[in-house]
């Protein structure tokens, strides 16, 4: 076992402690039925580990699900390694360039220190987001892994998910690999039913597979996936997220043929990002919809 996997284990007990006082509940409490009274008191003062099967056990006792444990285990923050994704991700959406070329440095250096898998991943997205930002064209040979490792997993977890997201935002993704990806992700789609822990990072992901299939004039495969999303939206309360789907479903009427209620609904949509004051999501739409209904428009006049 490695330094930094003994360190997590003698840390567990620190989180316990602190879930199991600010509960109000006593040792004997939690531990009864699963351990005794003194092996557990040994686990809270770091004295002794404790398997992955006990450890689920007390946390059902403390009536507290894994990833509430682990965000306090983290001092009531995101995982390293999520911390550093979604920081990458928020520097390629403000468009700074030199802050991503220094990320990509920091994310090299740290594969080059631990050679963990998925230091290169995030060093490879950052290498498409840089081209990305430059406007320059990328090196399908230095992208091929990420591909190559979402189509490998059968079964994908919320890193997977995530990876995918990111892949589709900065990568120029052919639209045939996309949607075998994007079946790839449907698949797992079953394991997570009950599950609403990532629902929203999968609506995310299901939206830019709308987009791009919108774009790729795959408009039966567009509004597959709309339904799905819209489907999973049902029981979820995410404003911004239902109202983008309108506005898709409206852009996805205008290449089908209906332009007159496909303008009226992406119209209503960009409308709607403006009163709740999201200035940077309605010019953005607003400008994609221009764009949208000039193609349309285009093609009725040489049609």
């Amino acid at each position: 076992m490695s330094l930094r996997i003994e360190v997590m284990l003698m840390q567990l007990g620190d989180a316990l402690k602190l879930i199991r006082t600010n509960k109000g509940l006593s040792q004997s409490k939690i531990a009864s039925g699963i351990i005794s009274t003194s092996f557990y008191s040994k686990v809270e003062k770091n004295l002794s580990n404790i398997s992955t099967e006990l450890l689920f056990k007390l946390l059902e006792q403390l009536n507290i699900s894994l990833d509430e444990f682990w965000y306090i285990y983290n001092d009531y923050s995101l995982g390293e390694k999520e911390e550093l994704t979604n920081k990458c991700k928020q520097i390629y959406l403000e468009g700074n360039i030199n802050e991503l070329i220094d990320m990509k440095d920091e994310v090299d250096n740290i594969y080059e220190e631990t050679q963990k898998k998925f230091y290169q991943r995030l060093s490879i997205v950052l290498y498409c987001a840089i081209q990305n930002v430059k406007s320059e064209s990328y090196d399908d040979k230095i992208v091929e892994p990420l591909k190559q490792y979402l189509l490998s997993i059968n079964t994908w977890g919320y890193y997977e998910i995530k990876l995918f997201g990111i892949c589709i935002l900065v990568l120029e993704m052919d639209i045939n690999t996309l949607l075998l990806l994007a079946n790839q992700l449907l698949n797992n789609l079953r394991f997570y039913s009950d599950l609403q822990t990532y629902e929203k990072e999968i609506i995310t992901v299901l939206i830019r597979i709308v987009e791009t299939c919108l774009n790729n004039d795959r408009l039966e495969e567009a509004d597959y996936y709309l339904n799905i999303a819209k489907r999973k939206l049902t029981t979820l309360n995410l404003m911004f997220e239902k109202n983008l789907l309108e506005f898709l479903s409206g852009i996805s009427l205008m290449q089908n043929g209906n332009v007159i209620e496909g303008k009226k609904m992406a119209v209503k949509s960009i409308d709607i990002f403006k009163v709740l004051n999201m200035k940077v999501s309605a010019d953005k739409y607003e400008k994609y919809f221009k764009k949208k209904l000039y193609t349309v428009e285009q093609n009725i006049n040489n049609y």
